[in-house]
């Protein structure tokens, strides 16, 4: 005979298509460089990866424009409908020059992408907290 844990019990899930564009890192202080973005989907569990292009700096900003989207889901608590935590981080990273494979990670940006749910879409401006740029 199975039994569910109670706290399941209390819990539902929804899906939501979440689309996030990166638009730029602006103000770098390095006049020249290529950089890109490894994005972390959600918990270790069910951890979804994915990674921007490299973008060379222009004029101290790099210009991604580039567009993800991902089918979350996210626990919801039945009785007060209550959307729990689902993090995304953005980890921004430049590459060492004349290797693909080496890299410096020169910040780190965490969302909660539940403070989003059900607006619709929204624009945010984030700083890199601690960065090495």
């Amino acid at each position: 005979r199975k039994t569910s844990h109670p706290c399941r019990d209390a819990m539902e899930t929804c899906k939501f298509k979440v689309r996030l564009i990166i638009h730029a890192l602006e103000y770098v202080p390095l006049g020249s460089g290529s950089f890109f973005i490894k994005i972390k989907w959600g918990t270790r569990v069910n951890r979804k990866v994915d990674f921007s292009d490299t973008v060379e700096v222009q004029s101290y900003n790099v210009p991604w424009n580039a567009e993800f989207e991902h089918i979350c889901s996210f626990d919801v608590e039945k009785k007060t409908q209550k959307i729990h935590k689902k993090l995304i981080r953005l980890s921004i990273r430049q590459q060492a020059k004349g290797r693909f494979t080496t890299f410096k990670r020169v910040g780190v940006v965490n969302c909660n992408l539940a403070e989003y749910v059900g607006f619709g879409e929204k624009n945010r401006a984030v700083s890199l907290g601690k960065n090495n740029v």
